[in-house]
Formats: C-alpha cells, structure tokens, sequence
C-alpha cells in the first residue's frame, strides 16, 4: 500500500473529519515513526512528533465536544388587572351613556308605556334628583353633544332612541331627566 505524504494526511483529516487509510502506521527504519493522533478535548490537542532523523510529524488532535445544553428561557409575565369600566354618574355613566347606546343625538318619545322602546326616563324639576340635563334641539339643528336631544318621528334615519317619558314620579323609570335650554350633560359627579 503506499503511504500518503503528512501534509496530505493532516488535509484529510481537516477536510474529512476522519483519519484516512495510508496516514499514519510505520515507516521503514531511517525515516523514523510517525506521530500519535491527539487525545479528545475542548479545543483538541496537538500530535506528537515522530522520533528518528526526519520523523514526519504526527497528525492533529480530534476536535472537542460542544458545550452543555443550553438554557431555558424564562418565565413570561402575568396579565394585567382588568379596568372598573366607565364610572357612575347617578343612574348613567360618566361618558354619557346608559346601557352603552350614546344620550345625545335623534330622540322619539313614544306615547305609551307598552310601546317598544330603549329606556324610561322620569322627567323632573329637582336638580338634586335629575341624572341627565337634556336640551331638546329643534328638527334643524344639529344634536351632538352630550344631553343634547333632537326630537324627530320615530320613522327618521338615523334610528332614533325610543323614549317614554313619564311626568309622574315612577320607581322603575332607568333614570331621570331634566330640561335645560344650554349646558346639557351629566348631572352628577362621579360616584365610584
């Protein structure tokens, strides 16, 4: 069999991984033997010379084992707490609604208690009592503010609110309103 030259074997063996047959063994009495492969390690280490005038030198060390397992990441964060929602303001929310269907816009008032409608509301003269201070607008103005209600048929578009109205005072109106001919809005302050 004839015997690769050292710089061909250690090329192999960089290229291949491996060590390839040919490389390595003993060579006749003058030359000298060759070198031991390296021992196992971190970063390999080197062969050993050969002994002997022109000793070739020994191939290089097996390569190293990668390092450990990596690590897990960490825990994920919790959640937030959840908001309160929208505060009171008496018997309707602080942002103008009741029910979330918006207190300001096209209103109809319906004339009888069993007609289908979205809510009861009691009208009032006590400031103390009303929750909403309403403006009626006329059928030409513009109704966009809080409290601010234009008076339209109930066939009109956009749909109106469908509202009875009860003079009296009445325990299962929704809440109470309270006319005003400027400054509508939510009459009370806030109460949570």
């Amino acid at each position: 069999m004839m015997r690769s030259s050292p710089t061909t074997c250690l090329l192999l063996l960089a290229l291949a991984g491996f060590a390839v047959s040919g490389c390595g063994g003993h060579s006749d009495a003058n030359t000298g033997q060759s070198g031991k492969g390296g021992s196992a390690g971190k970063g390999g280490t080197s062969g050993t010379g050969g002994s002997g005038p022109g000793g070739a030198s020994g191939t290089g060390g097996v390569s190293g084992t990668g390092g450990g397992a990596a690590g897990t990441g960490g825990d994920t964060g919790g959640g937030g707490t959840g908001g309160t929602g929208v505060a009171m303001c008496g018997r309707i929310t602080c942002d103008c609604t009741y029910q979330g269907r918006n207190l300001w816009g096209n209103v109809t008032y319906v004339a009888n208690s069993f007609d289908i409608h979205d809510f009861d509301v009691e009208l009032t003269t006590n400031q103390s009592d009303s929750d909403l201070k309403v403006q009626e607008i006329a059928t030409t103005g513009i109704a966009n503010m809080c409290g601010q209600w234009k008076i339209v048929t109930a066939t009109s578009s956009p749909p109106p609110l469908r509202v009875y109205r009860y003079t009296t005072p009445m325990a299962q109106t929704d809440f109470k309103i309270r006319t005003v001919t400027f400054q509508p809005g939510v009459e009370k302050p806030p109460s949570n």
